[in-house]
């Protein structure tokens, strides 16, 4: 077993390797006076420390043609509440949230597979 203090020590460091910040998305619904319900992203976090690493680049097939995957993973701090469900926003590009990892024995980070939108 692994000592409160041990895990707080390396959460610590694992923070201090995010180099970056990014946006955590939450999608918006907005009534139009028409009726109509359009869908739109807000920002629901201030700057949250991440670092993106690229995943290695692969093709998918895609409508008789090819298409490039930009897919990245994504850490973050143990302790960031996150969902598929939403969306980051880094350097400018916003990212979908493809998977975020389950919860593990000893939480260290959260990490998360993300596409360009």
């Amino acid at each position: 077993m692994l000592p409160n203090d041990e895990l707080a020590e390396i959460r610590a460091a694992i923070a201090d390797l995010l180099p970056d910040t990014c946006y955590i998305l939450s999608p918006v619904s907005i009534r139009a006076a028409n009726g109509e319900v359009t869908q739109t992203w807000g920002t629901a976090t201030a700057a949250t420390p991440c670092r993106f690493d690229p995943l290695k680049g692969t093709e998918q097939d895609g409508a008789g043609g090819v298409k490039i995957y930009h897919g990245y993973r994504v850490t973050m701090t143990y302790d960031t509440t996150i969902t598929s469900a939403q969306r980051l926003l880094f350097g400018g590009v916003t990212y979908n949230i493809i998977s975020v990892d389950p919860g593990k024995s000893w939480l260290s980070s959260l990490r998360l597979d993300v596409e360009r939108v």
